[in-house]
């Protein structure tokens, strides 16, 4: 038979020969590339800013540059959305937690914990116009307590991490969505808001930030209405769903007036049904980051 032989030679393996000398930036580098998840893969931005990138270039490799665009781009967007980023925290792995915690460490000179404005001015005013730096603080304190804590550093990171790849906002989705019927209920936020540590939201709060962020008050958030919200230029709501109607409209995140059949265009006589295949392993007509939707004759049933 014409092919090759595939069997792994004696001394070879899934690791870097101890013979070739390569520093564990360039291992890291190589790995994060040819990660098979491609959630957790790295995009083409995300490799530039790669720590290996910057051994050669003088500057302050104590503040990552993956923090400071964080930082720069991060922007309020309800509290509906601060919610969310609480919830999801745990998808920052331990490398990057720990990145994010040498961050803080190298900016917090008077070692009380948090960032502070005065600290963040002086980490950056080579980089930034001090309006611009009372800006990013502003955004960044979530909590409101004119300090950044380790929490909002994760969160502001976390907040632009995702928002990268529609399978980073896939996989956040998923994640929040408890039952597994491709949606967010009033209930799925609760639970997942009752295993952040140290955070507590009160059922008022949760119901109120929910309301917000269902769209044509179903009672509960799909995943076009999940995209509006996080606000990624990346993923955008899909074309034919009520949420991209409403930000095609609007261009803004706010609710609007009720509507009898959402799923019904006003320029169409076709809606939006669910074709999903039950086995997860048919990818024929199913797309493998989101949920896969056709146009049907409002006729059909």
């Amino acid at each position: 038979r014409i092919g090759f032989d595939p069997r792994v030679k004696d001394g070879y393996g899934p690791w870097f020969p101890a013979s070739v000398p390569i520093s564990q930036q360039a291992k890291d580098l190589i790995g994060s590339l040819l990660e098979i998840d491609t959630s957790k893969r790295l995009t083409a931005e995300e490799a530039l800013h790669h720590p290996w990138f910057k051994l050669s270039e003088e500057i302050d490799n104590e503040i990552d540059i993956r923090v400071l665009k964080s930082l720069t781009d991060f922007r309020k967007q309800g509290k509906f959305k601060e919610m969310l980023l609480s919830a999801l925290v745990d998808i920052v792995d331990d490398k990057e937690s720990e990145m994010l915690g040498k961050v803080l460490k190298h900016m917090d000179t008077d070692d009380d914990g948090y960032i502070s404005v005065s600290e963040l001015e002086a980490a950056f005013k080579d980089t930034m116009a001090a309006e611009d730096i009372k800006k990013v603080a502003a955004a960044a304190d979530i909590k409101g307590d004119e300090v950044i804590s380790i929490e909002e550093l994760t969160m502001v990171y976390l907040d632009r991490k995702v928002g990268q790849k529609e399978e980073r906002l896939w996989e956040a989705f998923t994640k929040l969505d408890k039952t597994g019927n491709m949606k967010l209920s009033m209930e799925d936020i609760k639970k997942a808001l009752t295993e952040v540590k140290g955070v507590r939201w009160s059922d008022e709060e949760i119901e109120e930030a929910f309301k917000q962020a269902d769209l044509d008050g179903n009672g509960h958030i799909d995943y076009d209405e999940f995209l509006l919200m996080w606000g990624s230029k990346n993923a955008p709501p899909r074309k034919n769903s009520h949420a991209f109607r409403v930000m095609s409209t609007t261009g803004t995140f706010n609710r609007p007036a009720p509507v009898d059949n959402p799923n019904v265009s006003p320029t169409t006589s076709q809606r939006t049904v669910d074709v999903t295949p039950n086995n997860k392993n048919d990818t024929s007509t199913r797309d493998t980051h989101r949920p896969a939707r056709k146009l049907v004759n409002q006729t059909d049933s």
